[in-house]
């Protein structure tokens, strides 16, 4: 009797230990800032929200408590009072994705144009104290990827062609790149805490 009342303690306790996850970092309350966009325009502010987001979900992701602030860095100094640990804040510096060379492969009634599409993304990285709202650290961040990727098509004879724009081929190389630098970021934020 004593050896079963022995082996249910050790369970009692065992059970809830090895629930613990060490990697879980659900103290640690990170804000990610709305950063300041200089060209002000709605794509450019699209591109800073999707960052954003791809920021929280990979913080999220790797066990922080991160959330999006919905506030600049500037509104929450005004403010004076804060609710986050760490304040992140990433500024887009340079974004594009645009081909730089290309060729047209052809057969009878069908055309294809290849290019080689560069997509580069630049980012800084501000991280500033909850408390103080002091900054801790900058980081310049940047990925680029070149890939040779169909952006055309054509389908038609040697008089007459129907040609399609393959855009989407563009926006999913440049959203590898943002996904990179969101990736840097995250790592960046994981190192410091």
């Amino acid at each position: 009797m004593k050896r079963l009342l022995v082996l249910l303690a050790i369970a009692s306790i065992a059970a809830p230990a090895s629930s613990f996850d060490p990697s879980r970092h659900s103290s640690h309350h990170i804000a990610v800032l709305q950063a300041p966009i200089y060209n002000s325009g709605e794509y450019e502010d699209r591109i800073a929200t999707s960052v954003r987001r791809d920021l929280v979900r990979e913080l999220r992701a790797r066990g922080f408590d991160a959330v999006d602030a919905r506030t600049s860095y500037e509104e929450l100094q005004r403010r004076g009072r804060s609710s986050a640990d760490v304040y992140v804040e990433i500024a887009p510096a340079e974004m594009y994705a645009r081909p730089t060379g290309g060729v047209t492969v052809r057969t009878r009634s069908v055309a294809v144009d290849v290019a080689v599409v560069v997509s580069r993304v630049a980012a800084e990285l501000r991280l500033y104290d909850g408390r103080t709202l002091d900054l801790i650290e900058k980081r310049h961040l940047r990925r680029e990827n070149v890939t040779v990727v169909p952006t055309d098509i054509g389908v038609g004879t040697y008089r007459m062609a129907v040609w399609f724009a393959l855009p989407f081929v563009q926006y999913v190389r440049y959203r590898s790149a943002v996904g990179a630098v969101v990736r840097d970021a995250a790592n960046v934020i994981v190192s410091g805490r």
